[in-house]
């Protein structure tokens, strides 16, 4: 039997590149994922991640908009680092460098937010997900690396006269042109999911650092 796309599901494959992406490969696929995922509803204020917690779970935004925020003992208060819109994951950075403790903290800004969320687990341990097809895999982290290296390059645009900034962002686009292709996915599935989920570390921390460089110089603008 077909699961039918339903008013939600259009929303969430107009929003978010993932799931189209794999609406596109293979509909059923698709609402193996929706099955999957926990839709929530979030209000302004609400904190979805605290900074230095543990979480074992992946975000995606499919409306709203929510802040990443770093706490600056010096200053006694939290710098907002970043802005996430509808499309972007949440939580991706930990995934990516595989450690559960969260390196911000992130807030609903807006006066309403809907998220799809799922365990970390169903993007790192395939057998416990045999349901999943290994295209899911892989267009999951090619997504996740693009997603990475996106960050880091609004980060050069915004803060183009910092030369460390630039060159970290050098990197992250030299380590994305390497990542596998379609063609070598379907050579050998195996090897092109293990290079693409070591080459998103790699630029997960080069994100780092780049969080760690713009909260030092958001800490000198409130200063």
């Amino acid at each position: 039997m077909i699961n039918r796309i339903t008013k939600d599901d259009n929303k969430v494959l107009d929003t978010i590149n993932f799931f189209r992406a794999v609406n596109e490969v293979d509909t059923a696929q698709f609402h193996v994922l929706m099955n999957i995922c926990r839709k929530r509803e979030l209000k302004r204020g609400d904190i979805l991640i605290h900074q230095g917690s543990s979480s074992k779970e992946l975000f995606f935004i499919v409306e709203g908009q929510m802040g990443a925020y770093v706490r600056d003992e010096d200053l006694n208060k939290f710098i907002q680092i970043g802005l996430a819109r509808p499309g972007e994951m949440i939580g991706e950075l930990s995934l990516a460098l595989d450690v559960q403790d969260r390196q911000a903290t992130v807030r609903v800004t807006s006066e309403t937010s809907t998220i799809l969320s799922f365990r970390q687990e169903t993007f790192t341990n395939r057998d416990r997900y045999p349901e999943l097809d290994d295209r899911v895999y892989f267009i999951f982290w090619r997504d996740l690396t693009q997603s990475l290296k996106w960050r880091v390059d609004m980060f050069e645009m915004k803060y183009s006269d910092s030369p460390r900034i630039a060159d970290l962002a050098g990197t992250a686009r030299e380590i994305r042109r390497s990542v596998p292709s379609v063609h070598d996915f379907a050579f050998d599935p195996q090897g092109s999911l293990e290079i693409i989920a070591k080459q998103a570390g790699e630029i997960a921390r080069v994100l780092t650092e780049c969080n760690q460089l713009v909260a030092f110089h958001r800490s000198m603008e409130i200063e």
